[in-house]
């Protein structure tokens, strides 16, 4: 099997895994893999708890060797983030929550060690916690 396409599912997995966590806990997902041009959101839900608009990246690595899975979203793509997020805002046709954040989840190995990192700005928050 090619070594992508192994990364890939993998990757993939993790956003299921996370998506079904997310719909336990009673948020509701409006969106999986929003694509713009040179953009994309993992997972847009609203927070049951805070009613609030998520855009949420997912970052799944197997083993914490070449480091942790939050160390590969840096300031691009947050920014990227950000741009999916206006243009997403702007095309939806229901009333969306007024206050919104991006979130990133952090999953290492056997979907055993997640990290749930709310309201990331920047990585200066993640490498610096």
């Amino acid at each position: 099997m090619n070594k992508n396409k192994s990364k890939n599912i993998s990757g993939e997995m993790a956003e299921n895994h996370i998506v079904q966590m997310l719909i336990n806990q009673g948020h509701k997902i409006l969106e999986r893999n929003y694509n713009i041009r040179y953009a994309e959101i993992d997972v847009i839900y609203i927070e049951k708890t805070t009613n609030e608009l998520v855009f949420a990246e997912v970052k799944y690595r197997k083993n914490k060797d070449c480091g942790y899975p939050y160390e590969y979203v840096g300031f691009d793509k947050i920014k990227k983030i950000e741009l999916a997020a206006e243009h997403f805002i702007a095309n939806y046709n229901e009333k969306l929550p007024q206050y919104m954040r991006i979130d990133v989840f952090s999953v290492l190995g056997n979907f055993d060690n997640i990290e749930h990192f709310k309201n990331v700005e920047s990585i200066t928050l993640l490498t610096n916690k």
